[in-house]
């Protein structure tokens, strides 16, 4: 049974994550809309909704095929957003109430990383920093910031 979860996070700006979307090739959707799980659509009014491309895969190059999305809504309480998604984006149960599968982690993982490089890259052009992005082997990102005094 697939369960919409609520992940703790820092994002701030929807100028960031817009700019993720972008770098990974999803879709930004600015006007919002209801977001989807699993069992259909949810019924969730969000702000702002995220978007999964048709030809996104898996470790093993296999489509997922994902009829998911992300969606964001207004903090309960301060600024910033919320994120929304389901447990289970493959379809398949979470191995236990409150966890997620995989690819559902992968896919955050992504995502989370795509907005803090935004957020950050963002900053340091408004303080004229030069930003450099490395991949790194692992997939993370390490972000060179050139201060100028």
């Amino acid at each position: 049974m697939s369960q919409i979860c609520t992940i703790v996070t820092e994002v701030k700006n929807l100028a960031d994550v817009a700019e993720a979307c972008k770098a990974l090739g999803w879709r930004f959707v600015a006007d919002g809309g209801n977001l989807r799980s699993y069992e259909s659509q949810c019924g969730r009014r969000c702000t702002v909704l995220v978007e999964f491309p048709e030809s996104i895969v898996n470790r093993e190059g296999k489509p997922l095929n994902l009829k998911y999305n992300l969606g964001l809504v207004p903090k309960e309480y301060g600024t910033g957003y919320t994120l929304l998604h389901d447990n289970a984006m493959m379809g398949h149960e979470a191995p236990e109430p409150g966890s997620m599968d995989l690819e559902t982690a992968t896919l955050l993982g992504q995502f989370k990383q795509a907005v803090a490089v935004a957020a950050v890259t963002r900053q340091a052009a408004r303080k004229r920093q030069q930003v450099s992005k490395v991949l790194l082997a692992d997939g993370t990102v390490r972000l060179d910031i050139v201060v100028r005094r």
